[in-house]
């Protein structure tokens, strides 16, 4: 496991399977990044199953999901747990990451991204800061998170896939989002994202008095309900808890 902030050489082996990944352009751009996962994950097959984005928009705020009523986790004080996430979505057959990506912020948000390359990328593995990489600038944007850990959910939807991947980028908005094929999203302003990140959860309620902070929902949330960072918000939260700075994950040169 390496240590945080290592720039990663091109020169180590890729061990393991991929499923398919070879394929994929990204890794074309930056074959240091699968060889890095594959040293993580041993001798365990891993496959990409995922990609969202941290997106921003033009007064570099950012924008979280809130996960659908059928998701929400009920608590013994009678409230809900409701997980905050990145915009995204799960791989169709035979799609790119950057399509999937498109794809699921017009469904989600109703408009296109500019995706761009992160200054660096971090690795989650297993809830855990495994490695920070410089990878530079390719043909491909550069990820600012892969979230790495074991098939726990998905085991008969993907049969022999041992390790699973969600590749989230940078991306850019013209226009502030507002929730299409969402229950809601958050909005927090780029210099309280730390803040908000640095608890593990906290009251919807609360999140509404932060300054220029915005919270937006289909419908009323439950008065007791708590918002906890889930799948790639949770890995984001994993990166600052370790040290990482909102500066890491800006736009590259």
């Amino acid at each position: 496991m390496s240590i945080p902030g290592e720039t990663v050489s091109g020169d180590e082996t890729c061990r393991g399977q991929r499923d398919g990944a070879e394929t994929e352009t990204l890794f074309v751009a930056y074959p240091a990044l699968a060889q890095r996962i594959t040293l993580l994950c041993g001798e365990a097959s891993w496959s990409i199953t995922g990609a969202s984005a941290l997106v921003q928009d033009a007064e570099g705020a950012y924008y979280f999901e809130l996960a659908k009523p059928k998701h929400w986790q009920k608590r013994p004080d009678g409230g809900v747990t409701v997980g905050v996430g990145a915009i995204g979505g799960s791989l169709r057959p035979g799609e790119g990451l950057l399509a999937c990506l498109q794809r699921e912020a017009r469904e989600e948000i109703g408009q296109a991204l500019q995706v761009v390359s992160a200054a660096s990328t971090h690795l989650v593995y297993e809830e855990a800061l495994a490695a920070s990489l410089s990878l530079g600038q390719g043909e491909h944007p550069a990820p600012a998170l892969c979230t790495i850990g074991r098939n726990r959910f998905r085991r008969q939807e993907l049969p022999g896939r041992e390790i699973l991947v969600i590749v989230t980028f940078l991306a850019r908005v013209a226009a502030a989002p507002r929730p299409a094929d969402l229950f809601g999203l958050v909005r927090i302003p780029g210099p309280l994202v730390p803040a908000f990140f640095g608890a593990e959860e906290r009251p919807a309620e609360a999140l509404r008095a932060w300054p220029h902070c915005e919270l937006w929902t289909q419908a009323p949330l439950p008065s007791q309900a708590v918002l906890r960072p889930i799948w790639t918000a949770r890995s984001l939260q994993v990166a600052l808890q370790a040290g990482r700075t909102m500066a890491e994950f800006g736009a590259g040169p």
